[in-house]
């Protein structure tokens, strides 16, 4: 589903839960932006079981 692991992927959420900037994520996790909103748009959508592959 995503490039990232399930772990990174929470990571990612738990950032952004904490008002970590996108730009900031993504270069974190050397992945376009697009893919951070993708990730959390699942888990806004179906919580912490949709960021599972």
């Amino acid at each position: 589903m995503y490039k990232l692991t399930f772990q990174k992927r929470v990571w990612v959420v738990k950032q952004f839960l904490k008002r970590v900037g996108v730009s900031k994520l993504a270069l974190a996790q050397g992945v376009h932006r697009s893919a951070i909103y993708q990730i959390i748009d699942r888990y806004k959508q179906y919580g912490w079981d949709g960021l599972k592959d």
